[in-house]
């Protein structure tokens, strides 16, 4: 593919397939995400296009190390082709069934919640609402989280009002939306980030699910029936961490900690402060590929 060679099948998605790939000059090796358009166009929905934008544009103009990045791009008639980083110990479920752990020990834990930290400077900073932070969408590289998978983000707005996400790490103010319309900003991250701090620490979801069917419809009814105050922790924690936890899973969004608190809060011990993520709205970014995608930025 161009000058890129194919190695061997990484996994399968909804809309293609993924591969490892190694540069013949570097001998860097890279991720190939080989989109089938025409997948993309039965699936008969204009949103299925404006996710892969979105993921193409967020993964083009953040260069972070703790985010998935886009290298390259290329097109033939059966696929897009997605260049993007390799992680060699895959998703973060992947990486605790390597290590042979159900959950990590605080330390390490907070070790890679810094990371997801730092990712979310770097979303903030260019105004980007992930919308589906999970286990799943985080990728080790040598001990290195990088997150990944922006197809359901959102740039550019402080609010949204799709019900997109994973049920078990959707935020309430999105849950509600499944009966009735409603619109959130950036903080429903927040909540998400608190559930994957949670799985890391105690190799569970958060028990918002009771007695249910495991349906999005009987989550959000579980959700209303939720109570900050009735939230236990399977095994002994630090106070920071039991600070944090109780301060991000918190179902009143006005009431919920905001992303400047969350940056600077006392578990990252002493990492200097951050400003505050309204202060990086409105600064200017070179959006590449962006809307014109499907035509003259494709090889």
């Amino acid at each position: 593919l161009g000058q890129y060679r194919l190695g061997d099948k990484l996994g399968i998605g909804s809309y293609g397939v993924v591969y490892v790939a190694s540069h013949p000059t570097s001998s860097q090796q890279f991720a190939i995400k080989c989109v089938n358009k025409q997948k993309v166009l039965l699936s008969g929905h204009k949103k299925t296009t404006e996710h892969l934008l979105t993921e193409i544009e967020v993964m083009s103009i953040i260069k972070s190390e703790n985010i998935i990045r886009l290298h390259d791009i290329y097109q033939d008639q059966t696929n897009y082709y997605l260049i993007i980083d390799y992680c060699n110990q895959g998703d973060f479920l992947n990486y605790l069934r390597l290590s042979n752990k159900n959950w990590l020990d605080e330390q390490e834990a907070v070790y890679y919640l810094r990371q997801i930290r730092n990712a979310f400077v770097d979303l903030r900073n260019n105004q980007v609402m992930h919308r589906d932070v999970k286990l799943e969408n985080l990728f080790i590289h040598n001990k290195t989280l990088k997150l990944g998978d922006f197809g359901f983000s959102k740039i550019r707005r402080d609010t949204a009002n799709s019900i997109l996400g994973s049920k078990y790490t959707m935020a309430p103010e999105i849950l509600i939306g499944v009966e009735k319309s409603v619109t959130y900003g950036p903080k429903c991250d927040l909540w998400s980030i608190g559930c994957v701090f949670y799985e890391m620490l105690f190799g569970c979801k958060l028990p918002i699910d009771q007695g249910g069917d495991g349906s999005i419809q009987a989550i959000a009814k579980s959700m209303k029936a939720f109570k900050e105050s009735e939230l236990r922790f399977p095994r002994p924690i630090s106070p920071a961490a039991e600070d944090l936890l109780r301060r991000l899973l918190v179902k009143n969004v006005n009431e919920r900690i905001d992303f400047n608190d969350f940056f600077n809060h006392p578990i990252f011990g002493g990492m200097g402060a951050l400003h505050s993520s309204k202060e990086f709205f409105g600064k200017s970014v070179t959006v590449v590929p962006g809307k014109d995608f499907i035509g003259s930025n494709m090889r």
